[in-house]
This record gives C-alpha cells, structure tokens and sequence, in this order.
C-alpha cells in the first residue's frame, strides 16, 4: 500500500526538463518580451497619472511662461529612459514567471488566475531585483550612498508600479495555445 502512495507521488512532481521544455517555446519568449516591453510602460502611466493630477490641482491657474515642445521631449525622454532602467530587470523576471505558469498550464486560464498570477509575478519580479541589489550591497559590489533607499525599501517603490503593471500586462495575454516547437539552442 504505502509503495504505491509513494510512487503516485514521484510520478506526479514536477520535473525540471518540463520546466525547461515551456521556457523554450516561441510563445513564452513572446510573452516574457511583452512584459518587457510593456510592463515599464504602463509602470511609468501608474506613476505619472496620479503625479500629474497632483501637480495640476497645485498649479496656478494661469502660468506665465508655457513649456516648449523640447522641454516636453526632454522630460519625456528622461522618464521613459528611467522606466526602463528600473522597471526592465523586474518585468524580465516577472515575465519569466508568468510565462512559466501560463505556457505551462494544460488549458488556457480564465482571467481571474491571470490577474492574480500576473500580481504574483510582479511582486515576485520587484523583490528578486531588489533583494539581488541588497546582496550585491552585502557582498561589497555596490557601495550605497546613505540618502539611497534600502533593497526593501526599493522593493516596495518598484512593487507600487510594477505589480499593477504585471496584472495589465497578464490580463493582455490571449489564450494559451498547445505548445508550439521549442525554440532550438
């Protein structure tokens, strides 16, 4: 009795080539490239909307002097460059492991599971960059300035755009479909 319980439990854990066999297909690269691709971009949206309508409430209601187009691009160009310094190596991550779960599953999931998944994964994204900062800082790699922020405290900035950014990003996602032809090494 007990050699068959034991045996229905090693046939059914997961194995690792079966987790290398989906981080091969076409289609999980396509989804980990959208996640980096878009994830930055809608960070950056959660960020700057409410900033902007802040700043709008406390502006004067006549400004004297109105900003030139170069100003705009200039600022514009500064913030798409900073999201994606910051929110590139988390949407990587939280790309991986969306995409290990989603190509994995053996039928398309609703999307409830994406959304949830997608915030998982995000969470999951901000806190392996930010604790891969915090080693780095323990092992003497990257020398912090005082005034900077903790890997944490890092992690939980990247966390307030990058897990509803990880959910917009997952509930984007179509329906899976069977697994395609692994991408050859």
């Amino acid at each position: 009795m007990s050699q068959n319980l034991f045996a229905a439990v090693r046939a059914r854990r997961p194995r690792l080539d079966r987790l290398l066999a989906v981080l091969r297909q076409r289609a999980t690269l396509r989804t980990v490239w959208r996640f980096v691709w878009f994830g930055p971009w809608v960070g950056l949206v959660v960020i700057m909307v409410p900033a902007f309508l802040s700043n709008l409430r406390a502006m004067p209601p006549r400004v004297a002097e109105p900003l030139g187009i170069g100003d705009l691009i200039r600022s514009a160009d500064l913030f798409i460059t900073g999201a994606y310094f910051l929110g590139g190596p988390p949407a990587l991550v939280a790309g991986l492991l969306f995409a290990a779960w989603y190509h994995g599953a053996s039928r398309p999931p609703a999307w409830p599971r994406r959304a949830a998944l997608g915030a998982l994964a995000g969470l999951g994204g901000c806190f392996a960059v930010g604790a891969l900062v915090g080693l780095m800082e323990a092992l003497g790699v990257l020398n912090r300035p005082d005034f900077l922020l903790a890997w944490w405290e890092f992690s939980a900035i990247l966390a307030l755009s990058g897990v509803p950014a990880a959910v917009v990003v997952a509930l984007l996602q179509k329906a899976s479909t069977p697994p395609d032809e692994p991408v050859s090494p």
